[in-house]
């Protein structure tokens, strides 16, 4: 009876967010659904040393609980991260970052390498904390009229630029902190150690996929030019993002990579500093303050420097939705586990003798598929992530095993789907269909994250 009226449950919330019910609000409502059930039952809602005594009330328990762990420990670091991201740009430090990234396509004689290396360039910016669209529509703004004019067709730099953030591999990425919470590991570990050794060689398949793919199908299409060698010339493209007067110093450049920096050497587990150890939310801060003190000496104004608190209290906005789906998917994943649905899912597992590599497998197309019809790869991860401590320690596998092909996943089926905000915008500025479009973008990223999925269940280790 318990595992139907899950699988009723996942299918009614699962439709809603298809249909573009607001996420938050359908997590929740599902979660109340099958505590109640729970309640019902007569089955404990939360563990009893957490019980309010009351079965129905330990409903909005759990959801306190639920509120008081995301927003004491997780919240408050995406809050510092996503805060500091929108300092970088306000001050203009990404706008050194974007500028010298862009300055190494210049001289590039030939246009599908060109198309190749903006994609790997475009990978490398987004380490700056720009999100995929934001990043598409700077790249589009900025790049795509230059390649435009050496005779690359609009529609094949569109989808290289509309998938340049398909690949997560920053320690500062939110997915890759909530990742490594969940399984149990610090995200300089998680990164550094597992994720940017599968990620480097899967963005370079993924490059070479395009400078095939596009080229294929320009032809095909009839958009190909022959015998073009212009040289790109970046000179008169100067990004400029920064919210107050000024170009800002070029060492600004190493600013919005600090945290990055600080997190490295002074990770016990990397074994560099001895004796100190601070989160990725310590760090943060301590990342702005350091900012903040230099933009008071840049203008030699106190009050100049504490203007940008208008920025930083904007990131902290932008942080609090995903907050808050995790907080709703925390509460879901809670009400799944009260009614024995993860532990049916495991034992049924064991039964039929489902391993972790397909386990894995199963996850990745369940997270990839719910990112493609919706269109957002962080909804899909974020609902998905927290069942995988429950998962991981019933089939005795590490968790890390499931959940970075998931992660990746989520990121890559995004820029597959027609309705995903990076392909609406890229294909917008680029005057193409979007549905033209994603034939462009889901080879390349579908041979990308073959490679990343292959070397994770070659490299990254099974067992606890």
């Amino acid at each position: 009876m318990s595992i139907f009226i899950s699988i009723l449950v996942v299918s009614i919330v699962g439709f809603a967010i298809l249909k573009k019910y607001n996420a938050i609000a359908t997590l929740f409502l599902g979660a109340a659904v099958l505590m109640a059930v729970c309640a019902a039952m007569g089955l404990p809602v939360i563990p009893e040393a957490k019980s309010s005594g009351n079965a129905w009330l330990d409903i909005f328990e759990s959801m306190n609980l639920m509120f008081n762990n995301r927003f004491g420990g997780m919240g408050l670091i995406l809050f510092a991260l996503l805060a500091y991201a929108r300092y970088m740009t306000y001050i203009g430090a990404n706008d050194i970052v974007i500028n010298n990234a862009l300055r190494l396509l210049g001289g590039i004689n030939k246009p599908y390498l060109l198309l190749a290396v903006t994609f790997l360039i475009g990978s490398f910016i987004s380490l700056a904390g720009f999100g995929a669209t934001s990043l598409a529509v700077l790249l589009m703004s900025t790049l795509f009229p230059v390649l435009n004019a050496l005779g690359l067709p609009a529609i094949s730099i569109a989808a290289a630029i509309a998938t340049t953030a398909t690949i997560s591999f920053s320690p500062l990425a939110v997915d890759s902190v909530i990742a490594a919470e969940n399984v149990g590991m610090s995200v300089e570990i998680y990164t550094l150690k597992y994720q940017i050794p599968l990620a480097i060689p899967s963005m370079l398949a993924m490059a070479a996929a395009h400078y095939f793919w596009q080229q294929y199908m320009d032809k095909k299409e009839g958009l190909l030019q022959q015998g073009s060698s212009k040289k790109v010339s970046l000179n008169n493209v100067d990004v400029k993002t920064s919210e107050i007067e000024g170009k800002a110093p070029g060492f600004y450049g190493w600013l919005p990579m600090l945290p990055i920096i600080v997190l490295v050497v002074t990770s016990g587990e990397l074994g560099l500093v001895e004796g100190v150890t601070m989160n990725i939310g310590t760090i943060a801060i301590l990342c702005l303050f350091t900012a903040m003190a230099l933009e008071a000496i840049r203008h030699r104004s106190g009050r100049t420097a504490m203007e940008g608190m208008s920025a930083i209290v904007k990131g902290m906005e932008d942080a609090l939705p995903v907050v808050l789906i995790l907080v709703g998917a925390g509460v879901f994943a809670q009400g799944l586990k009260a009614i024995g649905a993860i532990n049916m899912l495991i034992e049924t597992a064991s039964q039929v003798g489902f391993g972790a590599t397909a386990m894995m497998l199963a996850l990745v197309g369940l997270t990839g598929a719910v990112a493609f019809l919706t269109g957002s790869g962080n909804a899909a991860f974020y609902a998905f992530v927290e069942l995988i401590p429950k998962i991981a320690d019933g089939m005795g596998i590490n968790g890390v095993y499931l959940v970075m092909p998931m992660q990746q996943a989520s990121n890559a089926c995004r820029a597959m789907s027609p309705v995903a905000g990076v392909i609406v915008a890229s294909s917008g500025m680029a005057k193409v269909s979007p549905f033209d479009l994603i034939k462009r973008t889901i080879p390349p990223i579908s041979f990308g994250l073959a490679v990343n999925i292959i070397l994770s269940i070659i490299f990254l280790p099974l067992a606890i």
